[in-house]
């Protein structure tokens, strides 16, 4: 008995320890991150954590870790009173709040919806506009889930709304940085930012991602019915009112662009919208078609539909115009090699990989490329060796920042597909190379 309560003694003692280690650890970032003292916040920091560590071994001991308790709660006390705020110089992307007014009979207006037009990233026209919407004409739903830097964990995601006439109202939660801003996941974690829910044009706020910034814009239709639609769609647009009112502060772990969504879609969706994967939103998408949120063909993969789903090779070769919404929601469809090709690897290789296509100059699908991630250059050799036969074949592994073995799979076809494909397993990375060693 008195060794069982000497444990959890011990157990208690350790608990408290790395609750104050971790307090500590984020009593330093906030005070680092308390802009209103200028250059001394850098050394009231180091200060801070100083005391922190020194205080607790100091004799009368009691004393001491009192009062390393109460710089803590000081420097918490200080955090939660600093206030967001609309009024500072904002870069001109996040220059207007949205809102809307709601009217008789199921029809709002929507103020300051964004639709600007792109000469580059960082030029263009800057246009917004008023409309009218009828939530009897609303059609769709659709999840956006953006990559870049070929980031597979760590996404963007959006939601489109569709409606009868080819109407189309893009959500999408970001910071609200000022000209002194440069984003980060750790200042956005101390009020470093506000919050925007940004309301805008398919044309806008997904044609400067895939055809400026060129990231990697996935476009999913959901099984969500009108009458769920309606509620999330209705709660966005209070929250965006919420947001005009009051401003409120952004956050990288608890109020950013996934988390700010979620709670409108648990309004509608009894989905377990609670899974660990939302804290990687880049794998919410995966998450989504195995909760069958997703709109599926018959029998299709999650990597069959993520195919399809591709916006970018639809829409970044042409100037965006009118009919940027519609060709964006094209399928992309294999030509017979690959689809014979491709599938025997679809069921013949591990999970988890995505497959993307490579496009010709004309936008035209004329390979496949399937990416890894813990698959060994053994197993790759291996299963593509079985596979393909005499098919040429080189693999080399990539060392990732996340994972040391990484491997993207790369099929090739030659005059005009009538010839058998030529397979490369080869580094995870952008563009294609030529020649490669074995490890």
């Amino acid at each position: 008995m008195k060794t069982a309560l000497r444990l959890f003694r011990y157990a208690g003692i350790g608990f408290l320890v790395l609750l104050g280690a971790v307090w500590l650890l984020w009593a330093f970032g906030a005070v680092w991150h308390f802009n209103f003292l200028g250059s001394a916040r850098f050394a009231l920091a180091v200060l801070v954590a100083a005391a922190g560590l020194v205080l607790p071994f100091l004799r009368p001991r009691r004393i001491f870790l009192a009062a390393d308790l109460g710089m803590l709660l000081l420097v918490t006390l200080v955090f939660i009173a600093i206030p967001a705020s609309h009024n500072r110089d904002w870069v001109p992307e996040y220059g207007r709040l949205p809102r809307c007014e709601f009217q008789e009979d199921g029809r709002f207006r929507v103020h300051d919806i964004r639709d600007f037009r792109y000469r580059s990233e960082t030029s263009f026209d800057i246009r917004y506009r008023t409309d009218d919407f009828d939530l009897k004409q609303l059609e769709s739903l659709d999840f956006v889930v953006v990559h870049w830097d070929n980031m597979e964990g760590i996404a963007h995601t959006m939601l489109s709304f569709g409606f009868r006439g080819g109407q189309q109202l893009v959500f999408s939660v970001e910071t609200r940085r000022d000209r002194g801003d440069v984003y980060g996941a750790i200042p956005g974690i101390y009020k470093q930012f506000e919050l925007i829910y940004l309301i805008g044009t398919e044309a806008d706020l997904l044609g400067l991602r895939t055809n400026y910034r060129h990231e990697q814009v996935y476009l999913y239709p959901t099984n969500a019915t009108t009458e769920e639609m309606r509620v999330i769609l209705l709660d966005l647009l209070e929250k965006a009112n919420g947001i005009y009112r009051q401003p409120q502060f952004y956050n990288s772990l608890t109020s950013n662009c996934t988390t700010s969504l979620l709670p409108s879609i648990r309004r509608a969706v009894a989905l377990p919208f609670r899974d660990p994967s939302f804290l990687c939103n880049g794998f919410t998408d995966r998450l989504a078609f195995r909760l069958g949120w997703l709109r599926t063909r018959q029998g299709e993969s999650f990597p069959e539909l993520k195919f399809r789903r591709y916006a970018n090779p639809k829409v970044d070769k042409a100037p965006i115009g009118d009919d940027y919404s519609r060709r964006i929601r094209r399928d992309t469809l294999l030509p017979t090699a690959l689809e014979m090709f491709g599938g025997v690897l679809l069921n013949a290789l591990p999970e988890p990989f995505s497959m993307e296509g490579i496009y010709d100059e004309t936008g035209e699908v004329s390979g496949l490329e399937y990416r890894y991630f813990r698959y060994s250059y053994e197993d790759a050799a291996g299963d593509l060796t079985r596979l393909t036969g005499n098919a040429p074949l080189e693999v080399r592994p990539y060392e990732s920042l996340w994972r040391s073995d990484c491997y993207r799979v790369e099929i090739e076809l030659t005059a005009k597909h009538r010839q058998r494909p030529r397979l490369r397993v080869l580094p995870f990375g952008k563009g294609k190379i030529d020649k490669l060693a074995e490890p």
